[in-house]
């Protein structure tokens, strides 16, 4: 059997063995992954003297004809130009605007475009309840570590503080940046802020709505409720280790937006 027959043995292998394991058809538990991964966008920004670097975003709502997303202020201080790219339209930058206000203590910033240049429904992250991930819980960090866009990287909750989570993974890097970590249940949890190579700082989702609802930022974010259905981080490891064909299924969300 060549390496390619057999990887797609061990998938179908995996992939029947969770069916049966959470009650699941295969196709939801792609959808999960595939859901996650259009809730977050690609941020690039040109600084000074041409220095190109890449982020990640959060997307909040769309209303005004405008759709709203949650970044680090790092990844965005001193650009010169800024570009999102949506995972429906890898191929394609598009041109975003930054709001006027932003907070350099808690490393939070909003950037917007004009919502008429998508085509397709966006999606919006389930919020996660903060209060319930405790110190050595396994998380999901997605952002671009490493430039993989759209990558789910496996972490552990090393603290947990009242407006920040401290976390640690070996795939954990700048390019993660802005990006959204989740419970193991694909819930947002916090933004991706600060990083340095196997560890991370996030602020927790709820201090960051707190900032945004006093910036008059709307959001679309909602407790999830689909208790029938639970995405494992275990799925998304597996998934993304052995790049698996079942994460093409696209289910979109419709947002409403909540403030």
């Amino acid at each position: 059997m060549n390496k390619t027959r057999k990887r797609k043995s061990v998938i179908s292998i995996i992939t029947v063995g969770l069916w049966f394991i959470l009650g699941q058809s295969p196709d939801v538990l792609a959808t999960g992954v595939e859901e996650v991964k259009r809730g977050v966008v690609t941020i690039t920004v040109q600084k000074p003297g041409g220095v190109i670097e890449t982020g990640a975003g959060i997307i909040l709502s769309t209303k005004h004809q405008l759709i709203y997303i949650l970044t680090a202020y790092h990844v965005i201080d001193g650009a010169e130009n800024v570009t999102v790219t949506f995972r429906d339209r890898p191929a394609t930058k598009i041109a975003a605007k930054l709001f006027e206000k932003y907070d350099q203590e808690n490393d939070l910033a909003v950037v917007y475009i004009e919502s008429s240049v998508i085509s397709k429904e966006i999606s919006i992250l389930h919020l996660g309840d903060v209060s319930k991930t405790k110190e050595l819980d396994n998380v999901i960090a997605i952002g671009h570590p490493s430039n993989n866009q759209w990558e789910l990287s496996t972490a552990v909750i090393r603290a947990s503080e009242p407006s920040k989570f401290r976390f640690s993974g070996d795939a954990v890097d700048p390019g993660n940046s802005g990006g959204a970590l989740l419970n193991k249940e694909f819930q947002l949890i916090g933004l991706i802020t600060k990083e340095r190579p196997g560890n991370g700082i996030a602020l927790k989702i709820d201090h960051a709505l707190k900032i945004l609802k006093n910036w008059q930022i709307p959001y679309a974010f909602e407790l999830e409720r689909r208790s029938s259905k639970k995405w494992p981080w275990i799925v998304s490891v597996i998934a993304t280790w052995l790049d698996s064909p079942i994460l093409s299924t696209i289910t979109p969300k419709i947002p409403t937006d909540r403030f």
